[in-house]
C-alpha cells in the first residue's frame, strides 16, 4: 500500500522516527500536487515538503539519495532551484518548514555542478558525492565534497586505489 500511491520509482528512502521520507522519479505521490519526486509518509497518509510556489513540488527532478541529521533532511539528485532558491542545485536542506542551498559557487548558482548520488551526514557536517566538479568553485573539489556550516574553506585531494584522482572539499 505504501508504495502504490507513487507513478514512479523510489530511488532513496530514509526513516526519521515514525516517518518515511521517499525521493525518486514520481509526480504527485497519492494525488498531491506539491508532491513530486520527494514525499513524506506517516503511517497513515502522505505528504509533501514544501512546493515551487506555483501548485508543484519544490523539486523540480529526481531525488537519488537522502540523509537526515536531526531534525534536518538532506536530499541529493538531478533538481536545480529547490523551491524556487537558485542556489539549491543538486542538493538541498529540509528544516521541516523551508528548503534551503548548501552553499554556492560564488556567482548566484549552486556549489554542486551536477547529479549527486549520495548523501551523508556525520555531526553538523554534510557529504556529497556524485558526477559534479568544481563543487563551491574549488577546481580540484570532484565527485566527492563535505558541506561544513561556517566560514572555513579547504581542499584535499587523495588517491583511490583504481589510479583516478578524486578531491574532497569543504565548502561554506
Amino acid at each position: 500500500m505504501l508504495f502504490r500511491s507513487l507513478n514512479g520509482a523510489p530511488g532513496a528512502i530514509a526513516i526519521s522516527g515514525t516517518e518515511v521520507y521517499v525521493g525518486g522519479n514520481f509526480a504527485d505521490a497519492a494525488g498531491i500536487a506539491e508532491a513530486d519526486f520527494i514525499a513524506r509518509w506517516n503511517g497513515a497518509s502522505w505528504s509533501a515538503l514544501g512546493s515551487d510556489g506555483s501548485g508543484n513540488g519544490a523539486l523540480n527532478n529526481a531525488v537519488g539519495a537522502i540523509a537526515i541529521s536531526g531534525t534536518d533532511f538532506y536530499v541529493g539528485g538531478f533538481f536545480t532551484n529547490a523551491a524556487g532558491d537558485p542556489e539549491a542545485d543538486e542538493i538541498a536542506k529540509w528544516d521541516g518548514s523551508e528548503w534551503s542551498a548548501l552553499g554556492s559557487d560564488g556567482s548566484g548558482g549552486g556549489a554542486l555542478t551536477s547529479w549527486v548520488a549520495a548523501v551523508a551526514t556525520s555531526g553538523t557536517d554534510v557529504y556529497a558525492g556524485g558526477f559534479f566538479s568544481n563543487a563551491a568553485g574549488i577546481a580540484t573539489a570532484d565527485r566527492i565534497a563535505r558541506y561544513e556550516d561556517g566560514s572555513r574553506s579547504e581542499e584535499h585531494t587523495s588517491e583511490l586505489q583504481s589510479r583516478e584522482t578524486i578531491s574532497y572539499a569543504v565548502f561554506c
